[in-house]
């Protein structure tokens, strides 16, 4: 049944005459073949070799050198170790308490390097930098953005991606929304981040509805929102209706993107 394609087959193979013909012609081959009993002189088939990378690399160098082997073994995991703490505290301290945002002597040049190490590991050890399902994970997500445009008729128009009430829209769910909630927008805004999103929000969402990037000005909307711990009556309709600010623009000439934006939004 699960083969749907061979149903027609066996509808003939089935038909009168022609079952009783196949199954006498199968009988006929299965009769017929060369049955080679196998008894204690039957040779022994010899061993395939292993000459996987797997093998070669790993099997065979730890059965040379032990020591060695073990040695570079502890480097590699000590190694691995040391970027993933790096990840952990750099997002359990550093960017959760905020102190690299103090421009500390110490602390700024401490995150600056953290963070150059954690784009390293990401890149090619996919040690994922942020503490996604964590209990404080959305703990000070109190601002939400989205992007306006400026029609033809010189009206403000909602871009296809957070709509009027701060809902994601489909189809940006999954990574998108993903993108957009744990790195771009987030407690601790990075303007670098933020920036590198919105131009590739702009640039997307511009072109599939048709928008001549170089005469559009897109305006970046803020809506303040309250999270709080506890139950709250019609706390997510409080949220619909409050009010969106303008926090900035920006425009795009000869596939160059421009931002007039707040130094620091988390101020805001």
């Amino acid at each position: 049944l699960k083969m749907r394609y061979l149903y027609p087959v066996g509808l003939i193979l089935s038909m009168p005459g022609i079952h009783t013909l196949a199954v006498n012609k199968y009988r006929s081959i299965a009769d017929s073949r060369t049955r080679i009993p196998c008894t204690s002189e039957c040779l022994v088939s010899p061993k395939l070799q292993d000459n996987t990378f797997y093998h070669q690399i790993f099997e065979c160098f730890a059965t040379r050198k032990p020591k060695a082997f073990s040695r570079k073994l502890a480097k590699i995991f000590i190694a691995l170790l040391v970027l993933q703490l790096n990840s952990t505290i750099h997002y359990g301290l550093f960017y959760r308490l905020d102190i690299a945002a103090k421009k500390s002597p110490i602390s700024a040049p401490i995150a600056e390097a953290s963070n150059a190490l954690i784009m390293v590991s990401l890149t090619f050890l996919g040690i994922t930098p942020h503490a996604l399902y964590l209990h404080d994970h959305f703990a000070g997500y109190d601002r939400i953005l989205a992007i306006t445009y400026t029609d033809q008729n010189g009206t403000e128009r909602w871009l296809p991606f957070v709509n009027e009430q701060g809902r994601l829209l489909a189809p940006n769910w999954g990574r998108v929304h993903s993108m957009w909630a744990n790195i771009a927008v987030t407690p601790n805004i990075n303007n670098t981040r933020l920036q590198k999103f919105i131009m590739k929000v702009t640039a997307f969402w511009g072109q599939k509805i048709g928008l001549n990037l170089d005469n559009t000005v897109f305006h970046i909307k803020l809506k303040k929102i309250n999270a709080p711990a506890y139950w709250v009556h019609d706390q997510l309709h409080q949220n619909f209706s409050a009010p969106w600010t303008t926090i900035g623009t920006v425009t795009w000439t000869d596939k160059l993107i421009s931002f007039d934006l707040p130094d620091n939004i988390n101020s805001l």
